[in-house]
């Protein structure tokens, strides 16, 4: 248990917050969606960059089935230590369907079906992290929050551009 990092992350998310105030908002640029190979390839547009997201399907599928394995059982005991897991290696697999999306046509609106489960999938880790170095009731405590501002983060972006004064 090391309790006494706690008072870093907070100092962390205290100066996180504290940025909103401080940095001005940054729009989304528009060159970049501008990609190097834009080769279409058996009626697949921007073919190598769509295709190269396979991999996260691949991972996020083959996480889920080792958690629900009975081999998983000895590493993760715990019932809410599966779920965080689950939910990452979920994040993992749509960050294969929602890159692919994205990269098929390449705009801000389809830009947030790939950000999403990376944001999911980053805060996720954050708090299995948490949970596994510092403090498991810690760590299932954050999941929710972190999660739902990763979410709450890709959501206000989106909504900043629909506004036309977009806020990455």
């Amino acid at each position: 248990m090391r309790l006494s990092i706690i008072p870093v992350l907070i100092a962390l998310a205290v100066i996180g917050v504290a940025g909103f105030w401080v940095i001005p908002p940054l729009a989304q640029p528009q060159w970049y969606h501008d990609f190097a190979d834009k080769r279409p390839l058996v009626g697949i547009p921007n073919f190598w960059n769509v295709i190269s997201n396979v991999p996260f399907l691949f991972v996020g599928g083959w996480g889920i089935w080792w958690v629900l394995s009975a081999e998983s059982r000895e590493s993760i005991k715990e019932l809410s230590e599966r779920w965080m897991y689950l939910c990452l290696f979920g994040a993992i697999g749509l960050t294969g369907i929602g890159s692919g999306y994205y990269h098929w046509e390449p705009n801000n609106s389809t830009l947030v079906w790939d950000r999403l489960p990376i944001a999911v999938t980053f805060t996720a880790l954050f708090a299995i992290i948490i949970s596994e170095r510092i403090e498991p009731r810690l760590g299932n405590w954050l999941f929710g929050p972190l999660v739902g501002f990763g979410v709450a983060s890709v959501a206000y972006w989106h909504l900043s551009e629909s506004w036309g004064r977009g806020d990455l």
